[in-house]
């Protein structure tokens, strides 16, 4: 996956985690959603945002928060099973 998409995914994230009042560091491994930094609302955001954003097919793969916990999962989640995956 590019820079670019990498930097879409963080930029997505940050904008989640200000509407949650924290402003604190981000590290593309770092747990978001069993730490308890996002919630469920931003999990279903997320998945609206990859859905739109990388064609994620989430009817032809199980949903499971802890394989998009962090930036870094999020962003091989979508290269692994978005449009991309195809190329």
């Amino acid at each position: 996956m590019t820079n670019a998409n990498r930097e879409l995914v963080r930029t997505f994230i940050r904008d989640c985690l200000v509407t949650h009042n924290d402003e604190d560091e981000l590290d593309d491994r770092e747990s978001l959603f069993l730490s308890g930094r996002l919630d469920s609302l931003s999990v279903t955001k997320l998945v609206v945002f990859l859905e739109e954003q990388f064609s994620v097919d989430f009817g032809s793969h199980p949903f499971d928060v802890a394989e998009l916990d962090s930036v870094e999962q999020i962003v091989q989640f979508a290269a692994d099973y978005g449009a991309l995956a195809a190329e």
